[in-house]
């Protein structure tokens, strides 16, 4: 299992992060191997996501579909692989919280392939996985602050 956890400070409200950073829509703007993005919503806020990920190269765009496990507005938001799901396994985290006059944005993921190929696979998984995890959290500082006017 590749696993990966980064934070950073942006100096703006928590509420704002929180809409960028957690909501499942935009979250192609965030992320340019992102595709189409599908989001099932009930009275409670988002419930299931749908996304085609296309890790570039020459490798076909896959389906990766994952429930909310988690949404607290403003705070958490959290998504995982539905159970009995095949192929990968996906976990991700995020949590807004207050602190220095801004907001500190964490980024949690898990991702897990399956047999002992995926295992052998979770040094360079767990690499690219960092490596994503910087980049989106870079593009909501920039998304955030180029809308504060900074």
């Amino acid at each position: 299992m590749a696993r990966v956890l980064r934070t950073v400070h942006i100096d703006a409200p928590t509420r704002e992060v929180f809409a960028l950073a957690a909501d499942p829509a935009r979250i192609a703007d965030l992320d340019p191997r992102i595709g189409l993005v599908q989001v099932e919503r009930d009275a409670f806020g988002p419930r299931r996501v749908r996304l085609e990920f296309g890790p570039g190269g020459t490798a076909s765009p896959a389906e990766i579909v994952a429930d909310v496990t988690l949404y607290v507005a403003g705070r958490d938001f959290a998504v995982e692989s539905p159970a009995g799901a095949g192929g990968p396994k996906f976990r991700l985290h995020l949590s807004c919280r207050d602190a220095d006059g801004g907001t500190d944005l964490t980024y949690e993921a898990e991702v897990r392939l399956p047999g002992l190929g995926g295992r052998l696979a979770d040094p360079l998984l767990g690499a690219a996985l960092a490596q994503q995890i910087g980049g989106m959290l870079a593009r909501v500082e920039r998304e955030v602050t180029l809308g504060r006017g900074a």
